[in-house]
């Protein structure tokens, strides 16, 4: 029981750390000492990217966020725009 809620705060003070690292923009060595050890964080970083932990987060919130906007939790149409942009055609000088 307390090994299992070490490693859950362990988890979230790491959580907390990667955070705050997106949000200020830091360098992960740049980590205050309140967080654990950078490399630590960045190790958990990986793994959780190369694991797709963060889509999984940000898809169960927004359908969340849909569901309680009364919406489907998946959109049922999709918008595309683009825009283009003119240059300017050079001639290449003749010689």
């Amino acid at each position: 029981m307390v090994q299992n809620l070490l490693t859950t705060l362990s988890r979230r003070e790491k959580l907390n750390a990667i955070l705050y690292v997106l949000r200020t923009g830091c360098q992960w060595s740049d980590l205050p000492h309140d967080f654990p050890p950078w490399k630590t964080v960045y190790s958990q970083f990986l793994r959780w990217r190369d694991r797709g932990v963060f889509e999984q987060i940000n898809t169960a919130l927004s359908r969340r966020l849909r569901v309680l906007m009364g919406k489907n939790e998946d959109p049922s149409v999709g918008i595309v725009d683009s825009q283009s942009v003119k240059t300017t055609e050079k001639r290449a000088l003749r010689v």
